[in-house]
């Protein structure tokens, strides 16, 4: 009797079956379940693949990019050293180089607004025993400027990358597959990053600031390292997104090194740097919305730059007190290191009438 009932409901889901061209066959004889293995345990392997594997975006934080980065990177950084130190300067130059070199050898007090973090750099690379100390000096700024190309380089790395991995695009697990097996495609995301790099290390500003004692080599790569932090925050961010992987604050760890970073960098020349923060705003806008600009995790930052840039100014009362060989405007109260910090002497020359 069970047999008859199942014959005749394997009969129907038989007939009601369709073909490929449309057709319905008829079922003549139902099959017989006594010789059905019914008792044949189901395979485990799926029917299909997942439609969300093939369609899924590429984790960018997985990419095996790394290498690649650091490869374009370094050799960045070695033909700019190379450079840098070929044309380097081998004595005091002009405008403020011996004042910059007296300061960090004696860790004094320069000029408005200090660059207390420069100072104390310097300071290290003037005991390198190489030279006599303008030459140290010098060549810290040809190794800032140095590290700063190779930051460029990492820094138009991550662009290229979200902009080739992360993006959705028409034509689907094709292309994208093509673009993660075809390791010429790979190189060429490699490409731009390396240009620009070796661009920089060649820019007549750059090269200038490289050959002599000065403090824009050290605030540029300082500036870079911060647009390299947020870009590998925003990067990791939009992986987890598209992998929906849930919560993405745990990646704000970029974002607060980027923050330190932001508050070191004020420690050199506040002004340049200060004109960076709405391309900053920018990436976290287009990154986290306006929920970001209301929640704990700006006032995380904020105080983490706060607290950098505290720290570092409070060098110059310091070194105000040990009396050193310069000591500009000897910055000891309080009203005084904020008159240092924003260059209260060089007002006299900003007019803003007619």
């Amino acid at each position: 009797m069970k047999r008859n009932i199942a014959g005749k409901q394997c009969a129907n889901i038989y007939s009601r079956s369709s073909w490929v061209n449309g057709s319905f066959p008829s079922c003549s004889r139902a099959p017989n379940p006594a010789n059905m293995n019914l008792s044949a345990k189901p395979s485990r392997r799926p029917f299909a693949k997942p439609a969300s594997k093939s369609n899924r975006q590429v984790d960018a934080a997985a990419i095996p990019s790394s290498a690649a980065e650091l490869l374009c990177a370094g050799a960045v950084f070695l033909a700019a050293l190379l450079l840098f130190s070929w044309t380097l300067a081998p004595t005091v130059t002009l405008t403020d180089s011996g004042e910059l070199i007296l300061v960090a050898q004696g860790l004094g007090v320069a000029h408005p607004p200090g660059f207390p973090l420069w100072v104390i750099l310097a300071h290290l690379a003037s005991l390198v025993p190489l030279g006599n100390v303008a030459v140290r000096i010098n060549f810290s700024s040809a190794f800032f400027a140095a590290l700063a190309c190779a930051m460029l380089t990492l820094v138009v790395a991550e662009l290229m990358i979200t902009a080739a991995y992360l993006p959705a695009r028409k034509g689907g697990a094709q292309q994208r597959k093509r673009a993660e097996d075809s390791r010429i495609d790979r190189l060429l995301v490699f490409a731009p990053a390396l240009g620009a790099g070796l661009l920089m290390a060649f820019s007549r500003t750059l090269w200038s600031y490289a050959t002599i004692a000065e403090v824009y080599t050290l605030n540029t790569l300082l500036i870079l390292i911060v647009f390299f932090l947020m870009l590998r925050w925003r990067r990791r961010i939009i992986a987890d997104r598209r992998e929906k992987r849930g919560p993405v604050t745990i990646h704000d760890s970029w974002l607060y090194a980027a923050a330190a970073a932001f508050g070191l960098a004020l420690g050199v020349h506040h002004v340049t740097v200060g004109l960076t923060l709405p391309a900053v705003a920018v990436v976290v806008y287009r990154t986290e919305g306006l929920r970001f600009f209301t929640s704990r995790r700006l006032v995380y930052a904020a105080l983490i730059s706060i607290a950098a840039m505290v720290a570092v100014y409070a060098y110059l009362p310091f070194a105000a007190s040990r009396s050193p060989l310069i000591n500009w405007g000897n910055p000891r109260s309080l009203q005084e290191i904020w008159w240092h910090i924003t260059g209260r002497q060089y007002r006299v020359f900003l007019s803003f009438t007619p």
